[in-house]
């Protein structure tokens, strides 16, 4: 395997191993605006492309807050809650329109008493990410053999360019795939929920 070939494991590897952040890392106490977004940029500064880039902004919290997303804050304090669902934003703004964010925080089910609150679930979803974690380095490994096998079958070997454009399309294939796949899994669930409603109604 090639040195471009092994930087691509080494740069899948850095991203598939970021840990997300632990409910029992989260600020157990009320935080303002500025105080938020420091700590995104230091607890998830991983996930950004750029030094640059930052996570959230106060920007973009007031327009999750004004298109009802997120809960306002209380004496412009954020508690646990919020920093719980601005870590959600924080990946799913990478993916999703504004719209299927309000969306799934409309079906995110945050004050049920099944649910007691985000922490139950997100502490799920954080364990089934680390649980996927060396499953995606080794997805990523196994992929670029794939690649050079292929590119050898039109006769083209040892390309970094090729492997670059192959790899990348792969990735944004992929990428759109899911886009596309939960996009439509968050269509058909409001669906159901609006059709069993209006049967409900109709009784």
């Amino acid at each position: 395997m090639g040195d471009y070939s092994q930087s691509i494991i080494e740069t899948a590897k850095k991203i598939y191993q970021m840990p997300l952040l632990d409910v029992d890392d989260i600020p157990r106490i009320d935080l303002y605006m500025e105080q938020v977004t420091s700590f995104f940029d230091e607890a998830l500064g991983d996930l950004r492309r750029r030094e640059d880039d930052k996570i959230l902004t106060k920007t973009m919290i007031n327009n999750y807050t004004k298109y009802g997303i997120l809960e306002h804050p209380n004496r412009k304090k954020y508690n646990k809650e919020h920093l719980i669902s601005l870590v959600y934003v924080a990946l799913l703004k990478q993916v999703l329109t504004i719209q299927d964010i309000k969306t799934f925080f409309d079906v995110l089910p945050t004050d049920s008493a099944e649910t007691k609150g985000l922490s139950p679930i997100y502490t799920a979803f954080n364990k089934m990410v680390d649980d996927y974690r060396g499953q995606y380095a080794n997805k990523v490994e196994s992929m670029i053999e794939r690649i050079d096998k292929n590119l050898e079958t039109v006769g083209i070997e040892d390309n970094d360019d090729a492997r670059m454009v192959m790899m990348v399309s792969l990735l944004a294939t992929e990428a759109a795939a899911h886009k596309l796949l939960a996009g439509r899994l968050l269509d058909e669930y409001m669906a159901r929920r609006e059709a069993s409603a209006e049967g409900k109604d109709n009784k």
